[in-house]
């Protein structure tokens, strides 16, 4: 008898803790989740240059030099890539010193796409700009900026909606998918098509791939 009780209790126990531990588990995974996909390549080039600065900068303007002092700005732009963009498109002006401001960078990037990537640049192919931005004009090439693009696309939203953030509005979701029990997954976005995927952070961004001199 006294070991029934005891069984009963911890099942009882259990029933109250695993939902707890499902929910408290997604809390921490689905900021990492990308709703990756099924055959979609194209976004306005808004939300792509958002994520870019995201994965370059934490979308903050006051970004620390990095690549040893190489790269500036919310985009991390090199000296080799503002020289490229002004050598396309005269008209930008200013110096390289200006990538430090965002707009003037999205000027910066924009040249330098429509040189070495118009077609992917006019249509909105994330991937093939985003691969650019890292690994210079042959990037979208170089199997060592899949990782980099896999920190964009993560970024990037699926259909009509992004990734669910870790907030407060959040904990009703949780709370139900937790009462349901594991097995089952949230819907990230209301396209037939969108599938969810985990994506690990893979580490700091690789810019060593810059584009050098004589590459344009």
């Amino acid at each position: 008898m006294g070991r029934n009780k005891n069984r009963s209790s911890s099942r009882s126990a259990l029933g109250v803790i695993t939902p707890f531990l499902v929910a408290m588990t997604l809390l921490v995974v689905l900021p990492f989740v990308v709703n990756a996909g099924s055959g979609r390549e194209r976004w306005p080039r808004r939300d792509i240059l958002d994520a870019i600065r995201f994965v370059e900068s934490s979308g903050r303007d006051d970004v620390k030099d990095g690549d040893g002092g190489l790269a500036i700005g919310p985009y991390q732009i090199h000296e080799v890539y503002w020289r490229d963009a002004v050598a396309a498109e005269p008209g930008l002006g200013g110096s390289y010193q200006d990538c430090r401001n965002r707009d003037y960078a999205e000027r910066v990037i924009a040249a330098y796409m429509r040189r070495h990537a118009s077609s992917a640049w006019e249509r909105g192919v994330a991937e093939t700009l985003a691969r650019i931005h890292n690994g210079g004009p042959r990037g979208s090439d170089n199997p060592a900026t899949l990782g980099y693009w896999r920190r964009v696309r993560a970024r990037l939203p699926c259909g009509k909606e992004r990734a669910i953030p870790s907030s407060p509005q959040n904990w009703n979701a949780l709370r139900q998918l937790a009462h349901a029990g594991a097995g089952h997954t949230i819907p990230l976005c209301r396209s037939a098509d969108c599938r969810s995927t985990p994506v690990k952070p893979i580490g700091s961004v690789n810019h060593a791939l810059r584009p050098v001199a004589g590459t344009a």
